[in-house]
């Protein structure tokens, strides 16, 4: 299956699989970007500005143009569907490159949803080469409601979440506590 091809069953799957296709601006208002994901971002941005001096970029994801378009649209539910160019500085290759995925905003059924979310996803990495694939589920809902029931003290409890959150996982977030960096969640240990 060459390249457009597969692009076009990516495309058919998420249209089969309910999700409206969305096609974003490509030239977008850093600031959302920047406020949301912080300093490592704005060095991979391609920044520029308009006429009036506001601070836009090229399309570094389409999550949140994604997110913006559902809040546009008044729907309380909608599940929608990518694929196109983003752009990111990075260190090797072109700064442009292809992004496909999906969004999905208001059902009620959360594990459904992410049952559902899984299945899509897994089916749209089978019909590109992408080698082995390991998914990892998680629910900071649960960490954080884990937390508060252990009584570990609320500054703590951001740290730890922070840590958890940046993908490296429960070993690596205490074993940082264990080096004397977080010594307040000690009892956790």
């Amino acid at each position: 299956m060459n390249h457009h091809s597969r692009q076009a069953a990516l495309v058919a799957l998420f249209e089969r699989r309910g999700c409206t296709r969305v096609e974003t601006p490509i030239l977008q208002p850093a600031g959302l970007f920047l406020d949301l994901s912080g300093e490592s971002v704005r060095r991979r941005l391609y920044l520029t500005q308009d006429n009036a001096g506001a601070e836009l970029c090229l399309r570094p994801e389409h999550t949140i143009p994604v997110c913006l378009h559902h809040l546009a649209s008044g729907r309380p539910q909608g599940d929608y569907s990518y694929l196109g160019p983003v752009f990111r500085q990075r260190g090797e290759g072109t700064g442009e490159f292809l992004q496909a995925g999906f969004e999905s905003f208001g059902r009620a059924d959360e594990a459904e949803t992410d049952a559902d979310v899984l299945s899509i996803a897994l089916d749209g990495v089978s019909l590109v080469p992408a080698g082995e694939i390991e998914v990892t589920l998680g629910d900071m809902g649960l960490i954080e409601a884990l937390l508060a029931a252990l009584d570990v003290a609320p500054a703590a409890q951001r740290r730890l979440t922070r840590r958890l959150s940046s993908g490296r996982g429960l070993d690596h977030a205490l074993s940082v506590a264990a080096q004397g960096e977080g010594s307040d969640y000690a009892g956790l240990l």
